[in-house]
């Protein structure tokens, strides 16, 4: 399990600056004319067994009604996506911007973890996503080709 990305502590700084590059990507895609979503998770953890490999993104239950309204429209498909990452010391802050072209409508989903905790058991070919609500096991689930946009080189 990683820290709590909301608590208080040295990250803290790391985080406020991530949740402010999240919500700017959020506007510039606005104004572009996309529908956005931005997530704001409690806590990101990893998953490694065997339902279930990657990052696991708590966010509330509101939260992910919104996310699952979205990502279960009939024309939606969330195949591209955009990866921006600060690294400090032990910690990554990621933005994963999941991108549905065809109906313009953009995913933001911001991210802090500890490197020590989630690098070395991620030896994937794709990097999964799993963003949940912490009271129910449901999922909403995004892949990325490229795992090394989540982990410093």
């Amino acid at each position: 399990m990683t820290d709590d990305p909301l608590e208080d502590g040295p990250d803290t700084e790391l985080w406020d600056d991530l949740l402010a590059d999240a919500e700017a990507f959020a506007t510039e895609y606005r104004e572009e004319g996309w529908e956005v979503l931005t997530v704001q998770p409690s806590d990101v953890s990893l998953a490694a067994d065997d339902d279930r490999i990657g990052l696991v993104v708590f966010v509330s239950d509101d939260e992910y009604d919104d996310l699952e309204a979205v990502v279960e429209r009939e024309a939606a498909s969330f195949e591209a996506a955009e990866v921006y990452r600060r690294i400090a010391d032990d910690t990554a802050a990621v933005v994963a911007i999941e991108l549905d072209e065809r109906t313009q409508t953009a995913v933001v989903v911001p991210m802090q973890y500890s490197l020590s905790q989630v690098a070395s058991p991620l030896e994937v070919d794709d990097l999964l996503v799993h963003v949940r609500p912490s009271s129910l096991e449901n999922w909403v689930t995004f892949s990325h080709d490229d795992p090394s946009l989540f982990f410093p080189d």
